[in-house]
C-alpha cells in the first residue's frame, strides 16, 4: 500500500483498524494449523495457555505501543521499574475506589444520568453512560466537575488513537508531511486538554498532589498518565455496556429472564451475561508486546527485538476452553470453572489498575438499564469501531423505551 495523498491518507486510519479486527475474527474459521501466523510483522498468539505466559512475564514481553506512545509517557507504555514507580503514584486510589462501599455512589451517578435522558436513543444513551462512567472516574479523587465539555476531548481522542496505530502498523509508507501533521494535530489536543485542566482547581491540584508524591516524574508525564488513565477507563466501560445493550436489543426473552433475575435477587445469570458479553466482544480485542529474550512458539523462533500480537478475540474463542466458542450463551457454564481463556481485562502483572471500578460500575449500570429500559432492535448485525476499545457502532433501527412502573435500583 503506498499513500498518495495526505487527503487519502486521512481517510485510511479507522478501515485499516477495522479490516485488522474483522482478519482476527475471521482467522478463527480456519484450522488453526492452517492460519497465517504473522499480521505484518507481528506473531500472533491466539491460545490461552501461550497468551496467559506472556502476561504472567511482563520483563520477558514488554509493552510495544511504537507511535501511540507519542501521546507522552504514561503507566500504559512504561516497562520495568519506571512503571512500577509511576503506578504507585495513583494505584492506591484506584484500589480504594474499587471498595464495595463505593457501590452505592456509582449507582446513584448512573442512575442521575440515565434516568434523565430526554430522547431516547443510541447517541444519547452512550453519552449517558461515558458521562456517568467519566463523573465516577473523577469521584475517585473527590472531583465534582461538569464532564460534558470533556466528551467533545474524546472524540479527538478517538479519532488520535486510530491516526497512531494505523501510523504504526505502516510507518514506512507514510509521507514526512502526513506525519508531521499528526505531531501538529497531536500537539493542539494535548495542549487544548491541558488547559481545561489547568482551569479546574480540583484537576490540578489532584495532579500536583501525584507529581509531588512519591518518586520524581516531570509534571508532563503525571498530566499524560491521568489523562491515559481517564480516557482508557472510559472508553473500555463504556464499550462493554454498549455491547451488552446490542446483546439485550437481540433477544427480548433474555432481557425478561434477566430482569426476573433481578426482581429475585440472583445474580447467577446476570453475571453470566455480562462475562459473556465481554468474552464475545472483548473491550481490548489484542495488545502487543516486544521479548528481550528469545522465545518459541508453535515451533516458530522468536528472537529478543520481535513483537507478539496477544488476540484475546482468539482466547475468548479458543476451543480448548470453550464450548461452542462461536455462539453467545449466557449460562455458560465454562465461567464456573476456569478463567484461564477469559482476560477482558489482561491479567498478570500488567493487568488492568481499574478492573474492580469497572466491573462495579458495570453491575450497577445494566441493573439500571434492565429496571428502566426495553431494547429491540430488528435491524442488520451491529457495526463496530475499534480505536482504543472496541465498540459498537450503532443504526436508528435500535429502538429504546422506557419501562412503567419502575423502581430504580
Amino acid at each position: 500500500m503506498t499513500e498518495t495523498s495526505n487527503t487519502h491518507a486521512q481517510k485510511l486510519p479507522a478501515s485499516f483498524l477495522d479490516k485488522l479486527i474483522v482478519d482476527l475474527f475471521q482467522r478463527l474459521l480456519i484450522p488453526f494449523q492452517e492460519r497465517p501466523k504473522y499480521i505484518g510483522k507481528l506473531f500472533i498468539l491466539e491460545h490461552a495457555d501461550d497468551i496467559n505466559l506472556v502476561f504472567n512475564d511482563p520483563k520477558s514481553f514488554e509493552k510495544d505501543f511504537a507511535l501511540v506512545a507519542a501521546v507522552g509517557q504514561s503507566r500504559f507504555n512504561m516497562n520495568g521499574s519506571e512503571w512500577v514507580k509511576l503506578r504507585a503514584k495513583t494505584q492506591r486510589e484506584y484500589a480504594k475506589a474499587g471498595r464495595p462501599i463505593k457501590l452505592n455512589s456509582y449507582g446513584e451517578i448512573y442512575a442521575q444520568e440515565l434516568l434523565n435522558i430526554d430522547v431516547l436513543d443510541h447517541n444519547t444513551m452512550e453519552q449517558a453512560i461515558t458521562r456517568s462512567a467519566l463523573r465516577c472516574f473523577f469521584s475517585i479523587f473527590g472531583i465534582k466537575e461538569n464532564v460534558s465539555p470533556y466528551l467533545e476531548h474524546f472524540k479527538n481522542l478517538r479519532k488520535m488513537a486510530e491516526t497512531l496505530q494505523y501510523q504504526s502498523w505502516v510507518k514506512g509508507r507514510l509521507s514526512a508531511d502526513y506525519i508531521k501533521n499528526t505531531e501538529s494535530e497531536l500537539s493542539t489536543l494535548k495542549l487544548s486538554i491541558w488547559e481545561d485542566f489547568k482551569s479546574n482547581p480540583a484537576i490540578l491540584s489532584t495532579i500536583k498532589k501525584f507529581a509531588n508524591t512519591g518518586d520524581k516524574f516531570d509534571f508532563e508525564t503525571v498530566q499524560t498518565d491521568f489523562l491515559t488513565n481517564m480516557f482508557a477507563g472510559i472508553e473500555t466501560t463504556t464499550a462493554s455496556l454498549m455491547w451488552m445493550i446490542d446483546s439485550l436489543s437481540r433477544n427480548s426473552d433474555m432481557q425478561t429472564a434477566l430482569l426476573t433475575d433481578l426482581e429475585n435477587d440472583d445474580q447467577t445469570r446476570i453475571d453470566g451475561f455480562k462475562n459473556e458479553t465481554m468474552r464475545f466482544f472483548p473491550p481490548i480485542p489484542f495488545v502487543v508486546r516486544k521479548l528481550t529474550r528469545p522465545v518459541e512458539f508453535s515451533g516458530v523462533q522468536l528472537v529478543a527485538g520481535d513483537s507478539v500480537l496477544l488476540s484475546l478475540i482468539g482466547m475468548h474463542r479458543d476451543p480448548n476452553y470453550w464450548l461452542e466458542p462461536h455462539e453467545f450463551h449466557a449460562a455458560r457454564p465454562e465461567f464456573k470453572n476456569d478463567s484461564s481463556a477469559f482476560k477482558p481485562f489482561l491479567s498478570g502483572p500488567r493487568a488492568c489498575g481499574g478492573r474492580r471500578i469497572a466491573e462495579m460500575e458495570i453491575d450497577v449500570a445494566l441493573r439500571i438499564l434492565l429496571r428502566n429500559f426495553m431494547f429491540k432492535n430488528t435491524g442488520p448485525e451491529t457495526g463496530f469501531r475499534y480505536s482504543l476499545a472496541f465498540r459498537p457502532i450503532f443504526t436508528n433501527d435500535l429502538k429504546i423505551k422506557k419501562r412503567i412502573n419502575t423502581e430504580v435500583s
